[in-house]
């Protein structure tokens, strides 16, 4: 009797531990693909600034991946703002701004 109360104690230590690797490994990826958003936003806005035209290619990819980007920033990229006495609520940055970028360009 005891050594199915061990076992079962074993398996569920077992069980848990595999689920941190999992989870740490999930977190690990979900921050690589960060980094290379962010690393890819950077370069793309600083051709915009430097008036070495618009990247197409680069904006599409930008834009293909900002709905993932966004989840992932969670309450870090939303904010609260007013604007002409009108109070806006949970603004999602990300989205709003790739969305005003073409226009920019112009």
């Amino acid at each position: 009797m005891n050594l199915y109360i061990i076992l079962m104690v074993a398996g569920l230590i077992t069980l848990g531990f595999i689920k941190r690797i999992l989870l740490i490994n999930k977190t690990i990826k979900d921050l690589n693909e960060l980094n290379e958003y962010s690393e890819k936003f950077s370069e793309f806005v600083d051709n915009i600034d430097n008036n070495k035209g618009f990247d197409n290619k680069g904006y599409n990819w930008l834009v293909s991946k900002s709905d993932k980007i966004q989840n992932m920033l969670g309450g870090l990229g939303v904010i609260d703002y007013q604007y002409m006495g009108i109070y806006y609520k949970n603004i999602a940055v990300l989205l709003n701004y790739l969305g005003d970028i073409p226009s920019v360009k112009n």
